[in-house]
């Protein structure tokens, strides 16, 4: 249980960042963990002292658009679609590693994501902690395309056609 804090630019003109503060709620038990943001079961543990890691199956929602409501997007409708994929984490002592490839399964846009992170854990308190990490993702053409393009349909007088490439994304948490 917990607060998540986002932080992300936009790829489109005249709509600022976006900042978000979610609670966050998971339940683990063994090797199971179950998320509103990904369901994950490990597959297999490596490591010694130095460094410890795992490697799990990892499905996830995809959603569309930033924020569908948001006049900006009205007519620009996107499917919610299901990711799947692998997920790869290291534990060293000072910090961590996470490593994420995904696909879609739901052949909403039959793409990818690659992302990575680096990050710390602070504790807080007896039960507490702060994540703070600093990443980046790639997405394919198709991908970017299902989050970020605008055909000649979903046009409005302030939200022009859009027709995306592949892109990199820097994320800090």
């Amino acid at each position: 249980f917990g607060v998540r804090v986002n932080y992300r630019e936009t790829a489109y003109r005249d709509i600022g960042p976006e900042w978000g503060i979610l609670p966050y709620v998971a339940y683990q038990k063994g090797k199971a963990h179950i998320g509103f943001d990904r369901i994950t079961y490990e597959l297999a543990t490596f490591g010694n002292e130095e460094a410890k890691g795992s490697l799990s199956a990892m499905v996830r929602p995809r959603t569309g658009r930033p924020d569908p409501n948001d006049d900006a997007f009205f007519g620009a409708d996107r499917d919610f679609s299901i990711d799947a994929g692998l997920r790869a984490r290291i534990d060293f002592p000072s910090f961590y590693f996470r490593s994420t490839l995904l696909a879609d399964v739901t052949g909403k846009y039959d793409g990818f994501s690659l992302a990575a992170r680096i990050g710390k854990v602070i504790p807080v308190g007896e039960y507490g902690s702060l994540d703070l990490s600093i990443g980046a993702a790639y997405f394919d053409e198709n991908l970017s395309e299902y989050l970020f393009g605008v055909s000649a349909a979903q046009a409005t007088p302030t939200f022009g056609i859009y027709d995306a490439d592949a892109t990199w994304r820097a994320t800090v948490n």
